[in-house]
């Protein structure tokens, strides 16, 4: 997709979720280029049929404009339908969703949850493992984070406290949440386990 076309796209949906004079103008244009399946279109749609912005809250259709989005492979559209169904429980389908937005680190700090809590299936460290390192690679900072736990406690991986100190590192300078206790806890304890 041409870079101003997203740009206009977003620029349609900034002014109906500020409720802009051409606000029907704006929601008619979005409507036709989601006739016309232009998919970042559809996606932003339903997103505000999520909002419940000048149309109304209808998680069904947002789940329908959501998944032709991510069939047409807008990977943000992949990730929410993810959400979605994690938040539902629908631990399955939300796995087969974050998969397919492979490019938005994030899914992977999902995924790892999947597998390390064992939703839905067998519990997996290792495949946790596997997927956070997979998200802290794209800089998602909260897979920094759990691949620093992972290491330092040797949960499906060799236990490295060098790796695991470095990736809490990661993790502190980009302020992720719950990173200060444990690191601290490390730096003076030098130990997490016994």
């Amino acid at each position: 997709m041409k870079k101003t076309e997203k740009d206009y796209i977003n620029s349609l949906v900034k002014n109906i979720e500020n409720k802009e004079i051409n606000l029907e103008k704006c929601v008619k244009e979005l409507d036709d280029l989601c006739e016309n399946k232009n998919r970042y279109a559809i996606y932003k749609k339903a997103l505000l049929i999520l909002k419940g912005t000048s149309y109304k809250y209808d998680l069904e259709k947002a789940i329908n404009l959501l998944t032709l989005a991510s069939f047409l492979n807008v990977q943000e559209a992949s990730f929410q339908l993810g959400l979605i169904f994690f938040n539902k429980g629908k631990f399955v389908l939300a796995e087969r969703y974050f998969l397919k937005a492979s490019r938005i680190g994030e899914s992977y700090f999902y995924l790892g949850i999947i597998e390390e809590k064992g939703k839905g299936k067998v519990k997996s460290l290792h495949r946790a493992f596997q997927y956070y390192l997979k998200g802290a690679k794209l800089n998602e900072y909260e897979c920094s984070y759990k691949v620093g736990v992972f290491y330092l406690r040797g949960l499906g991986i060799k236990k490295n406290e060098e790796k695991g100190r470095k990736y809490l590192h990661i993790a502190l300078k980009n302020k992720v949440e719950d990173y200060e206790n444990l690191y601290d806890m490390f730096l003076r304890k030098k130990s997490l386990v016994k």
